[in-house]
């Protein structure tokens, strides 16, 4: 029987190579989506609610902040200078043991306060920031990633250059990382501990658990789009595919022909079995054959690949005598 599911899992092994940093769908978002809010619509005029396009529905409302038509994928919420956020309850989902935290963002605003974009109570959960003045040296402007107030991973570069700019938060239970317009980063960190479940609302785009004086009334300033949470660590490629889905000028990972034609053959295959349904198989090979269609030839292939020279037939039992004399 086919299924249009598994596909989708196989073929991320199979021809992902082919088919990161092309355009998707919603539908096509890596698994273990807790919340995804694309504000692709203003949210309801009487209610301010923005809906999450998860299965989980955990909706946000939103305070003071505006929507803007010109997001980075349709359109986004932008932030002002104080009291905007949006608000999601708190539930059982957005406590992840493990997760990735993703969102495209765009600012200017760099000072001495820390200004959140994710805030599940950052002493005792989550959070990813535009850091300010902290402990560490040369943080103001760069993207902080944040758990239990004691573990914080930082960019390598300030990014309140007023352009947009993806930011990735990955936790797997062990070590924090974060990746920027889908390179990783150096800067990660050991976090050799939970992540502490709380009752907390999360909060987008301010701290309204436990401000300091300086973050009190201030948040966020500038246009945010497409905010996820995971409740798993997303690789790297996934998160690669997360910043092509909205750029399709995203750098693009590097293959040649052979590659795409040894995953065109792969599907093939998986096709012939049975476990690819028509719609899905033709799908993927379109990809496969436009990232083939910018693919670089390689000029020499690798000794390990080519192929020995045919072996002479076998001479048939028996006719020994009969060959010695043909070959005279």
């Amino acid at each position: 029987m086919k299924l249009e599911r598994l596909p989708t899992r196989l073929a991320l092994g199979v021809c992902l190579v082919c088919a990161a940093g092309l355009r998707t769908s919603a539908a096509d978002l890596p698994q273990g989506a807790v919340l995804h809010l694309s504000f692709e619509q203003a949210p309801a005029a009487a209610s301010g609610v923005t809906p999450d396009k998860s299965s989980l529905h955990n909706d946000g409302r939103v305070t003071g902040a505006k929507w803007n038509a010109t997001g980075k994928q349709g359109g986004a919420m932008e932030f002002g200078a104080d009291n905007d956020y949006i608000t999601i309850a708190n539930h059982g989902s957005l406590n992840p043991k493990k997760l990735t935290l993703a969102v495209w963002f765009k600012t200017l605003k760099s000072d001495a306060v820390t200004r959140r974009i994710f805030d599940k109570r950052a002493t005792r959960g989550y959070a990813l920031s535009i850091a300010g003045d902290t402990k560490t040296t040369g943080s103001r402007g760069k993207l902080a990633f944040t758990i239990n107030g004691r573990n914080i991973c930082l960019s390598d570069t300030i990014l309140t250059d007023g352009s947009w700019h993806h930011g990735a938060a990955v936790f797997d239970g062990k070590d924090m990382t974060l990746y920027v317009d889908g390179q990783l980063q150096k800067g990660s960190c050991p976090c050799p501990e939970d992540i502490s479940a709380n009752l907390e609302n999360l909060t987008i785009g301010m701290n309204r658990t436990n401000p300091d004086d300086e973050e009190k009334n201030h948040g966020f300033e500038g246009l945010l789009d497409e905010l996820m949470i995971f409740n798993r660590p997303l690789a790297a490629d996934e998160i690669r595919g997360l910043v092509g889905t909205v750029d399709p000028n995203a750098p693009k990972p590097k293959f040649t022909k052979q590659q795409v034609a040894g995953r065109l053959r792969q599907l093939k295959l998986l096709h012939e079995e049975g476990l690819f349904t028509e719609k899905f198989y033709n799908d993927r090979v379109a990809e496969c054959e436009a990232a083939a269609d910018n693919a670089p030839a390689t000029t020499t292939a690798p000794a390990a690949t080519t192929p020995p020279p045919p072996a002479p037939p076998a001479k048939a039992p028996g006719k020994k005598g009969k060959s010695a004399k043909a070959a005279q």
